[in-house]
């Protein structure tokens, strides 16, 4: 009787804990089924859940497309302030690369039926289908060339030809050249050469870097706006040759026996030559004809004078120094008059709109502060350095709009120099004068990123606004120009 109800007891004790077994395990199984799915994609906030890069991580030059992080194709976000390269650089610009059909036509080949053979099928070159506007730039510290675009992280590598030392560079033609000027050898002579870009086989990855010499006298150059010619002030007083990019062609369009001129050329056939600027000196800038060489005079006889020239040369942006600090003005051809744009930088921090459309606008890195100093000079002889926020100026009204803010967006000092901006007026590179590191900026969006510039029939342009964060609209002062 007792080994009966021990019995029992102990079914009683298997079949609760089966019970409670078999509760436990529906529990977890049912919430396992009502778990949400992961979704792979993009999240319903319209978020990417893909590969960000954070403005804060540096872009280095040396990074290519595999080094990118895998990500669905739509799920890359390129922040508005991009810092291209953490390497220093000696010159960026925009440059146009094709793009071919996917497919290719076969050509047909000869009857050789008399033989019984068959002749293996030529393929046609590809065809050129449009063109997209790409950013490339060369290393100061390699003279390796690389590329990026405005869309995309990825960077290539073009070439890897060493070339040290090099102080300056800029593209010319289609992109596949440029002009630098580096120092030989361990002295500090710098010399300037034509450098060209070609594939060494037809299944090379990489170009290698072919260089030409130009005169050795050749104290500064600037290229035309089309890239196809130069001008190049000699060392031997003031002498400038126009030539094209390999320095064949040449022609002296100016020759007095004055030196220390800096020249710039905004318009085919209006380049400006400059007095080179010292806070403690007046300066003068001239206008100059390439092809006729008719020179006329358009500002003087003021302090710390440098110029940029709108594209059609119907404003001339210029600064003045003003009791330690710097101003900035716009001078107007037409009315011969110069409005002051109540805003202090220089005219190295600022780059024409290239819109029709926006023809009074220029966009320029102004200093958040300027200590009393003597400018330029301060600021080119690197004693100075400035934290700059970017801004839009409306010549004409002295209208003005904050851009961009580097400090408060990537937490990095900017002390923009040498900017430039896309052929659509979309985007806009810059160098940081402090490491000489490379940035961009957009400016607006691009209805138009791909497209053929050789098709007159559409034009680069945009009708998007630029994205502001602040504005400040004042009354223009103008006074005539002296």
């Amino acid at each position: 009787m007792r080994l009966s109800q021990r019995s029992s007891f102990l079914i009683i004790v298997i079949v609760a804990s089966l019970l409670v077994g078999g509760l436990i395990g529906f529990y977890f199984y049912t919430k396992s089924k009502n778990k949400p799915v992961p979704f792979l994609g993009q999240d319903t906030s319209g978020k990417s859940l893909g590969y960000s890069p954070s403005i804060n991580s540096p872009k280095t030059s040396s990074s290519t497309a595999e080094n990118v992080p895998f990500a669905t194709p739509n799920s890359v976000v390129i922040p508005k302030l991009r810092q291209i390269t953490d390497q220093p650089i000696s010159g960026a610009d925009f440059v146009f690369v094709p793009i071919t059909a996917t497919t290719t036509r076969n050509v047909e080949p000869p009857d050789l039926s008399v033989s019984g053979l068959s002749a293996p099928k030529k393929v046609a070159p590809p065809k050129i289908i449009a063109y997209e506007e790409k950013i490339r730039w060369i290393e100061r510290g390699t003279g390796h060339v690389y590329e990026t675009s405005t869309s995309s992280p990825a960077t290539q590598r073009l070439s890897n030809t060493t070339i040290t030392r090099i102080q300056e560079a800029f593209f010319t033609n289609k992109g596949d050249s440029l002009i630098i000027r580096d120092l030989i050898g361990t002295t500090d002579t710098i010399r300037t050469r034509l450098a060209k870009l070609n594939f060494e086989t037809p299944t090379s990855t990489e170009q290698v870097v072919t260089t030409t010499d130009l005169p050795v006298d050749i104290i500064q150059i600037t290229r035309s706006p089309d890239r196809s010619q130069l001008i190049s002030i000699m060392d031997s007083g003031m002498r400038a040759i126009l030539s094209n990019t390999d320095g064949s062609s040449k022609v002296g369009i100016l020759d007095i026996p004055f030196k220390e001129w800096l020249v710039h050329w905004p318009n085919k056939t209006a380049a400006i030559i400059n007095t080179k600027p010292s806070g403690g000196t007046d300066g003068y800038a001239y206008s100059i004809n390439p092809q006729t060489k008719a020179i006329s005079r358009l500002l003087g006889g003021i302090p710390g004078l440098t110029t940029l020239g709108s594209p059609d040369m119907s404003h001339i942006l210029y600064n003045q120094s003003d009791r330690g600090s710097i101003k900035l003005y716009s001078y107007n051809k037409k009315t011969n008059s110069s409005t002051d744009l109540f805003l202090r930088s220089f005219t190295d921090k600022c780059v024409w709109s290239t819109l029709p459309s926006e023809k009074n606008i220029v966009y320029c890195g102004i200093p958040q502060d300027i200590a009393f100093n003597i400018y330029p000079d301060a600021w080119y002889q690197g004693k100075i350095t400035f934290s700059d926020s970017i801004w839009s100026i409306n010549v004409e009204t002295s209208e003005s709009h904050l851009i961009s803010n580097p400090l408060t967006e990537s937490s990095t000092i900017i002390d923009i120099t040498n900017p430039t901006i896309s052929s659509t007026g979309s985007y806009m590179l810059f160098q940081n004068k402090i490491d000489l590191s490379l940035w961009g900026l957009k400016l607006k969006d691009d209805p138009k990123p791909i497209f053929n510039p050789l098709d007159k029939t559409t034009p680069a342009t945009s009708t998007s606004t630029p994205t502001t964060t602040a504005t400040s609209t004042v009354k223009a002062t103008t006074t005539k120009a002296r």
